[in-house]
């Protein structure tokens, strides 16, 4: 009988416990003679590697092998949660199903480099977090800040959320089967995964231990003398639950007399490093508390001689399993560890576990009850390395190759089904067998998943756009990839265009305004960039994104979107001081429509929709701010509205469009007047208009009405597009210090455009050409013009 043929992918180096792990287990593969596995091993190179007794090969960069691995009958692929160690090997998974052994329980970190370290793309987090946990997943995220560029309140791979959100999934999904090493993560995994599943276990020969002489020399040693030595070993991090421990160590009085902790590790987490070495300072156990960075094997290994009690605390407890706790297990001594995932496993007279809500207490009852009984630790440390004695590398690959042996049909079915398809090992869905349909869908929904992260990094595909529900996308269009003030109303306006766009075209705005964003995040715009990129944007939707975004931006997107070019330094400062010191971003727009350098350069009143629009927006806030007349009308003066000279300017609100050649067009269908009037005009005024409207042969007779305080002043049929005059009153009871607002109100408006008429599409109520203000007794110079239709009521009303 010829032996199967696998292909092993793992690192194979001292810079990972997987390395050791394949080490281990690599020469007891081969078996008995006829029964065995024929094994070549493919290594994620980082670092030094070991010296290997099968055939070896690096992975090439990009896991680009999938043509090799499916020359055998099975690929065996080693996941753990370092991108360095296991980049290749993930790499070469998206490509061919196969076994996967899957190392830990989060694989959080994995992915949070990828995107966050090597990608600079929370975007693709955000949207990985809802293809995978749907809203919930994304919710938390936002709620930690990574995704939003605001303040980052905690990163979900270190915090407690990672016990619900461990991205296992994805790789998980991959594969066509997969091994775990604890009945915790065989559970976990059984929730979600369609495909075989073997539990086996950790090695208890991966790592040099005790050996029976130097446990029974313990033995006697602990059970003689008065003090405890207590240890604990591995990469040094926040997990570790070193701060719970020193506290323990110092609130109780026996620790403190008879007990010794010697903390050994990798220092990868340099801040709690100084954290707990400060903190030991601080509670006066410099005498108590040893650090040992770094070690050598050989000191890692006289550790575990001397040692009394090893501590095996993790929180929160993200390990498919632990080996660490196998390597104190089988040095024969006991082990403190919490009651939780992994952990819990183990047997209650080989392990002392605690309940982590018991905090420092229980902790130190824990290490009190095992420092003051010799009997119990040795005890302990008896049944700890019995349990492990019998699962070592032997045992584990026995079960393995019997494991392959069973799958070998479903693995030959799924491991055909590798991606890219290319000429020659082409394959089409109906080669996809009933029993894997299931398994073939989350396999497709993976590597989608997947592939977004590299080709999607700004994670604008429509595919969201299309499907996520209206809450998620418009916090993710607001809060991930506008990042935009909450405060401003965005979110309301997305829902509105969305209704209003519909989500395909809704989608082409985000991208279109995503894009401009992008541009103006940069310090300067590229020559190239405004040679492309400069032009002016006519579409309304655009700017009531664009002025709620981050006043920085919208400054300079001005400069590149209204006046098609680069800013020089310093021009958008002002005018972003200006909106902080609260500008309406609307009123900004007007000002650079309405500048002499957009006027002379653009005549074309491309952008009469914007400015109408922005004229519209801005009024509410500007009447707030300015309630106060800002000029007084003078007596007996004709006052031309086709002119930009201060005073017509300073009598007009702001529901105006730009002047035209003969006065100025309401926007809508009022316009507003805004004046203190002189004081000859204490017993009343009369204001003489002159004024017209337009598309009276389509609307027919338009009637407007002017009002003041909510109170008819008058009221004028028009029944032609000439020129009419009307007289207003302005009673004697309306003078006042703070002045008037005058509202002329048409019943209809009219938009050339849309009749055909013209191409001006903006919304026209009246035009106001020019007027003069006669007070009571005085003369007026300017008579009603002939052949004017004109209806003046002389005494006004209440409204």
């Amino acid at each position: 009988m010829t032996a199967r043929r696998i292909a092993w992918l793992s690192p194979y180096g001292p810079r990972s416990d997987i390395g050791a792990f394949t080490k281990c287990i690599l020469p007891h593969l081969r078996g008995e003679e006829g029964e065995g596995l024929s094994c070549d091993l493919f290594v994620n190179a980082h670092g030094p590697t070991y010296d290997s007794q099968v055939p070896t090969v690096d992975i090439p960069a990009g896991g680009a092998i999938g043509e090799l691995l499916s020359q055998y009958d099975a690929a065996v692929f080693n996941l753990g949660n370092n991108v360095q160690n296991h980049g290749e090997i993930v790499g070469a998974l998206r490509r061919m199903p196969g076994i996967a052994i899957l190392h830990d329980y989060s694989y959080h970190h994995y992915f949070a480099n990828k995107c966050f370290d090597k990608s600079h793309a929370p975007a693709a987090y955000a949207k990985l977090m809802w293809d995978v946990y749907g809203a919930a997943g994304f919710n938390m995220a936002l709620r930690s800040g990574v995704v939003t560029r605001d303040v980052t309140f905690y990163a979900p791979w270190d915090g407690e959320t990672v016990v619900d959100y461990p991205l296992t999934q994805p790789l998980a999904k991959l594969s066509a089967a997969v091994i775990v090493h604890s009945r915790f993560m065989e559970e976990k995994v059984a929730a979600y995964f369609k495909g075989p599943i073997l539990r086996l276990f950790l090695p208890s020969d991966q790592k040099a231990s005790p050996t029976d002489e130097d446990i029974a020399r313990w033995r006697a040693e602990t059970a003689a003398q008065d003090r405890c030595r207590f240890a604990t070993f591995g990469h040094i991090g926040r997990s570790k639950c070193l701060d719970a421990i020193l506290i323990a160590i110092s609130q109780s009085p026996l620790l403190r007399a008879r007990a010794h902790l010697t903390i050994a590790g990798h220092p990868g987490d340099k801040e709690y490093v100084r954290e707990i070495e400060a903190m030991t300072a601080r509670l006066g156990l410099a005498r108590q508390v040893t650090f040992e960075f770094s070690v050598t094997t050989e000191r890692l290994l006289a550790i575990k001689r001397e040692a009394d009690v090893f501590l095996n605390l993790r929180y929160p407890n993200t390990e498919g399993a632990s080996g660490s706790l196998i390597e104190m297990m089988n040095a024969g001594k006991p082990v403190i560890a919490y009651r939780s995932g992994c952990y819990a496993e183990a047997p209650d007279d080989a392990v002392l576990l605690i309940a982590r809500d018991g905090g420092s207490d229980a902790i130190a009852d824990a290490m009190e009850a095992l420092a003051s009984d010799p009997e119990r630790r040795i005890a302990i440390g008896d049944a700890a390395r019995r349990r492990v004695a019998a699962q070592d590398s032997a045992a584990y690959a026995r079960e393995f190759r019997s494991f392959v042996a069973d799958i070998a049909g479903s693995l030959r079915r799924r491991s055909r089904l590798w991606a890219p398809v290319r000429d020659g090992l082409a394959w089409r869905l109906d080669a996809v067998a009933p029993e894997d349909k299931l398994w073939f869908e989350d396999l497709t929904r993976a590597r989608r998943s997947l592939a977004h992260l590299e080709r999607d990094a700004t994670a604008l595909s429509p595919e969201m756009f299309l499907r996520w529900p209206v809450d998620d996308l418009v916090s993710f269009v607001a809060r991930v990839l506008l990042n935009a003030p909450v405060q401003g109303g965005l979110m309301l306006l997305l829902v509105d265009l969305i209704q209003r766009l519909g989500r395909w075209q809704f989608y082409r705005l985000i991208s279109k305004v995503r894009l401009y964003q992008s541009l103006c995040e940069q310090k300067e715009f590229a020559k190239e960039d405004v040679a492309i990129f400069g032009e002016r944007i006519v579409d309304v939707a655009f700017w009531e994104v664009a002025t709620r975004l981050n006043p920085e931006i919208f400054a300079r997107l001005l400069y590149l979107c209204v006046l098609e070019r680069n800013c020089a330094p310093g021009e958008w400062e002002n005018w972003t001081k200006r909106i902080g010191a609260g500008l309406l971003p609307s009123l900004v727009l007007l000002e650079f429509l309405a500048s002499a350098e957009y006027r002379q350069n653009f005549p074309d009143g491309a952008m009469n929709d914007v400015e109408a629009w922005a004229r519209r927006v801005g009024a509410p806030a500007t009447d707030r701010l300015d309630r106060r007349a800002r000029a007084a009308w003078p007596a007996e003066t004709d006052i031309h509205f086709n002119d930009d000279d201060p005073v017509s300017e300073a009598l007009l609100g702001q529901l105006w469009h730009r002047r035209d050649a003969q006065g100025r067009w309401s926007d809508g269908r009022t316009g507003d007047l805004r004046f203190l009037l002189p004081e000859e005009a204490v017993n009343g005024a009369v204001l003489k208009a002159r004024l017209r409207v337009a598309g009276t042969a389509i609307t027919g007779k338009r009637r407007i009405t002017a009002m003041c305080n909510r109170r008819e002043l008058s009221v004028i049929a028009i029944s032609s597009d000439a020129p009419a005059t009307w007289n207003i009153p302005i009673p004697a009871d309306l003078y006042s210090k703070e002045g008037i607002s005058l509202l002329l109100m048409a019943d209809q408006e009219f938009t050339p455009a849309a009749h055909g008429v013209s191409a001006d599409r903006r919304s026209l109520g009246l035009m106001l050409i020019e007027a003069r203000l006669c007070v009571a007794g005085g003369k007026s110079d300017s008579p009603p013009k002939e052949g004017a239709n004109v209806l003046s009521i002389g005494q006004g009303r209440r409204a």
